[in-house]
């Protein structure tokens, strides 16, 4: 089976680091501290990345630097491809790109979301910083919350026909306890 070739910008990210600086002593028994990430051109702490959804399999990491290079300076466009399974290799229809500044990345959602690329409407959304879903938009259905919750409601009347229909289809097979 051919193995599937991931674009440069993916294999790098999936390549280990390679060592700067002098060689590590022998006598250090602790890995050295982890440096922080690169800020990407934005120094004010402001939001440049950004959430791009419902990409047709036709687009690629060039169409979307084209597109989003209209509303400002693309730092990063990191394009998700699936890395195990039978789809392997495919895109997974949304990336991730980042601006240059907060003002370039908002003014490529209005620019953006809604238009169509290769027959879709993209999704263009500020990305969550930690990269999780938001919370707020989940619905938490666990143990916890249905019982802060309290009991359900019950309607009464949605009980009532649905026990007359059982009833009449009891008596239609000839239940013998329905039976007056």
């Amino acid at each position: 089976k051919p193995k599937a070739t991931l674009p440069l910008s993916q294999r790098a990210l999936r390549e280990p680091a390679k060592p700067t600086g002098p060689p590590p002593s022998k006598a250090a028994a602790s890995p050295p501290p982890r440096a922080s990430p690169p800020t990407l051109g934005n120094t004010e702490g402001e939001q440049t990345r950004l959430f791009v959804g419902n990409l047709s399999r036709e687009v690629t990491e060039g169409d979307i630097l084209k597109v989003f290079t209209k509303a400002g300076t693309v730092i990063n466009c990191q394009y998700m491809y699936h890395f195990t399974g039978p789809h392997r290799g495919q895109p997974k229809g949304f990336c991730f790109v980042d601006m240059a500044s907060g003002a370039e990345a908002l003014q490529a959602i209005e620019k953006f979301h809604g238009r169509r690329l290769r027959g879709r409407e993209l999704r263009v959304n500020m990305a969550n910083p930690d990269g999780r879903e938001d919370r707020d938009e989940v619905e938490e259905t666990g143990p916890a919350v249905r019982e802060a919750a309290g009991p359900p409601k019950v309607d009464e009347a949605a009980l009532e026909r649905r026990a007359r229909m059982l009833q009449m289809t009891l008596e239609r097979l000839g239940d013998p306890k329905t039976a007056n």
